[in-house]
């Protein structure tokens, strides 16, 4: 599942609902794989004010640090809803491409 979550966030920006449909399988397996690659540096927290806002990248300076505990952030989001998405960090495009060559 690790490489399946790095591979789908190496294409574009998915919220924890977005990756429990993709991948068919329930947050208690999700969870803890999320946190690993968050964890590791290869995903990171982004935020979008809006659907079809832009995503922004998340720091240690960002007031707010999303909690996998929050079960908001496993719901779908209406549009005008702030959204927390997770994406590929350029270490995680690196560990995800990497090809033994």
């Amino acid at each position: 599942m690790r490489d399946e979550i790095l591979g789908l966030l190496t294409e574009d920006y998915y919220g924890l609902w977005e990756l429990q449909v993709q991948l068919a399988t329930e947050r208690a397996r999700t969870a803890p794989v999320v946190q690993e690659l968050l964890d590791s540096g290869l995903i990171a927290w982004f935020y979008r004010a809006a659907d079809g806002e832009h995503a922004t990248p998340t720091d240690a300076n960002f007031e707010y640090r999303p909690d996998l505990g929050d079960d908001v952030l496993w719901q779908v989001p209406l549009p005008a809803d702030a959204q927390w998405l997770l994406g590929a960090t350029a270490q995680g495009d690196d560990a995800y491409f990497q090809t033994d060559e």
